[in-house]
């Protein structure tokens, strides 16, 4: 595929130019405590940007998103066996938490209080 060099020039434009805005307080936000809870909790994170953050997620899939289990605060009813299937093949869907039990709506519901605790948007009626 050969893209038109207006183009080309505006993509990476948009790679190279600055961000829109930053947060004054990035460790106040939830990727900020994020950061945070991986580096109390697990000893090998030694991050402290959002850039360190996605490359370490990068190398450390299964890791990544076992924290990220538990910083959500994902209820379940039996704790997964396995993270990821890394060894299903490429043209295979990888299972994802594989063993692991939970309700759907206790997840999303699990607040008592006003939130919004589902979106839903259609194309019908």
């Amino acid at each position: 595929m050969v893209l038109n060099s207006k183009l080309s020039w505006r993509m990476r434009q948009s790679v190279d130019s600055q961000p829109l805005w930053i947060p004054k307080a990035i460790p106040t936000t939830r990727i900020g405590c994020f950061i945070k809870y991986l580096q109390s909790s697990n000893p090998e994170f030694g991050a402290d940007t959002y850039n360190d953050l996605y490359e370490w997620s990068l190398e450390n899939v299964d890791t990544f998103w076992e924290a990220v289990w538990h910083f959500c605060g994902v209820k379940s009813t039996k704790l997964y066996d396995k993270v990821i299937e890394k060894d299903a093949n490429i043209t295979d869907i990888p299972k994802w938490f594989t063993g692991s039990l939970l309700n759907y709506a206790e997840n999303v519901l699990h607040w008592n209080d006003d939130h919004i605790a589902l979106y839903a948007a259609s194309r019908g009626r």
